[in-house]
């Protein structure tokens, strides 16, 4: 079972993101404040803070920031959360925010349609079929990244991020469990995966 929480009314002027920093500064603790701010970018400040925002809001407890492994994924240890959805993931893109909490280990990925795709992006990280299921569609693009979306997800369920060979992540589709959702109005995409069962 998991909760997500999706975000999708991201300031596209840094003047607005600068007046939302602020805030939301003071809600998150001083370690998440201080690696949001490494951004340039206001936009991308706010999308630090208010991602971790939403994850207190569906843990239900104000929390100290995460610890990560040796990988870089993101965990409380043991304790921190007094509650069986201990598991988490989250996600950003220009266009909307994506944060899921569970009790079993978790990936979700958000990412924009209106993204270009070059052809040595596709080849490089689809398989052959995936490249055939891609070229059959009237909407490439939205099937590129439905499927970027799934492998992503399903990655960060592992916990190994984009490390290595991207075209053979689903090809043992079978152990996963993956939703996706399409927002073609808001134009983004987001996948969440879990082991299957």
């Amino acid at each position: 079972m998991f909760y997500i929480s999706l975000y999708d009314n991201i300031p596209q002027q840094e003047e607005s993101a600068k007046s939302l920093v602020a805030e939301l500064f003071p809600l998150v603790p001083p370690k998440r404040r201080k690696e949001a701010i490494r951004y340039k970018s206001a936009v991308r400040q706010f999308m630090s803070l208010k991602s971790f925002c939403m994850l207190q809001d569906l843990f239900g407890v104000k929390l100290p920031d995460w610890e990560c492994d040796e990988r870089g994924k993101p965990y409380y240890a043991e304790g921190v959360i007094a509650s069986e959805m201990k598991y988490f993931s989250l996600s950003h893109c220009k266009n909307a925010i994506a944060v899921v909490v569970s009790d079993e280990p978790i990936g979700v990925d958000i990412e924009s349609t209106d993204r270009q795709i070059s052809d040595s992006l596709l080849t490089y990280t689809m398989s052959d079929d995936e490249v055939e299921y891609i070229k059959g569609s009237v909407n490439e693009k939205e099937r590129f990244i439905a499927l970027w979306t799934k492998k992503e997800a399903v990655l960060k369920l592992i916990g190994t991020g984009i490390t290595g060979d991207m075209r053979g992540v689903l090809k043992e589709s079978e152990h996963y469990s993956i939703e996706t959702s399409f927002n073609r109005e808001k134009n983004y995409i987001c996948s969440v995966a879990v082991y299957a069962n």
